[in-house]
């Protein structure tokens, strides 16, 4: 009689160690190989056991591979598959930007994407620091995006508010001529500005001396300023004429004299001008 037994096991090769993957990576798909002294077909079961991990993107997998042997016999091979989230979201970020103060600020939005969050939670914080004058600042806006497991990237655009512009001036005197003896006009021009309210508008009076003592050339400067230092300016000129002949007073009248008697001297007076 001879007995034909199977007592020796298969050889196993090639089995998976565990493994820790990012929550983007494929599954391994690693498979032990087996080879039997007798049987030429071992066959090997595949069973995945998940557990949640600590976020929603993370678990770790039990592969438990079933061995069947001489029909009845099971040899059990598990291996585990950590799966992590350790990749912060990534950021399309603006560029850096220079406004007017008149302007309002940009509300663009960068965009944020993860390698296994569809749905990253974005936040904003404005830090506002004070420029050189009281219409300018510089605003440092950062977004912050966090995904489901926490992990967290941040971005920051920096908005320059500036004020470059210089008031508008408008109702701007015309030039006129008068008599020495008027009063100078004291028309002023009004003054807008894109950022301030309250322009500050000044004036200079430069004078030319004219054809005679009497007369002059005014020129009138205004400087309309905002509270940055921007400034415009608008002349005028005003032109003291002296055109007017002198009236005589006391003059006197006719007479009739003796030969032998002097002249008169009386004299006419010449009325001064109220000035």
């Amino acid at each position: 009689m001879i007995t034909i037994q199977y007592s020796e096991a298969p050889v196993l090769a090639n089995i998976p160690v565990d493994v820790t993957i990012e929550c983007d990576q494929p599954l391994p798909t690693d498979e032990p190989t087996a080879t039997d002294n007798c049987d030429n077909n071992v066959n090997i079961t595949l069973v995945d056991t998940e557990v949640p991990g600590a976020c929603p993107q993370e678990k770790v997998i039990t592969r438990t591979r079933l061995q069947q042997m001489c029909l009845w016999e099971m040899q059990v091979l598990p291996n585990s598959i950590t799966i992590r989230d350790k990749k912060k979201p990534y950021w399309q970020i603006f560029v850096d930007v220079t406004i007017e103060c008149d302007q309002p600020l940009p509300t663009d939005e960068p965009t944020a994407t993860d390698n296994c969050d569809n749905n990253v939670s974005i936040s904003l914080v404005d830090n506002e620091v004070p420029g050189a004058c009281p219409q300018e600042r510089v605003v440092t806006r950062t977004w912050t995006a966090t995904d489901a497991c926490g992990n967290a990237s941040t971005a920051s655009q920096v908005i320059t508010i500036q004020d470059s512009e210089a008031p508008v001036m408008a109702n701007i005197p015309f030039d006129v001529t008068i008599e020495c003896d008027q009063p100078l006009p004291t028309d002023e021009p009004t003054a807008t500005d894109n950022c301030d309210p309250n322009v500050t508008i000044t004036f200079v009076d430069a004078q030319l001396p004219g054809a005679c003592a009497n007369e002059l050339v005014i020129t009138r400067t205004w400087t309309a300023t905002d509270a940055c230092g921007n400034a415009s300016t608008a002349s005028s000129t005003i032109t003291l004429q002296d055109s007017e002949a002198p009236v005589l007073a006391n003059v006197p009248s006719d007479v009739t004299i003796e030969c032998d008697q002097p002249l008169p001297t009386d004299e006419p007076v010449s009325l001064p001008i109220q000035l």
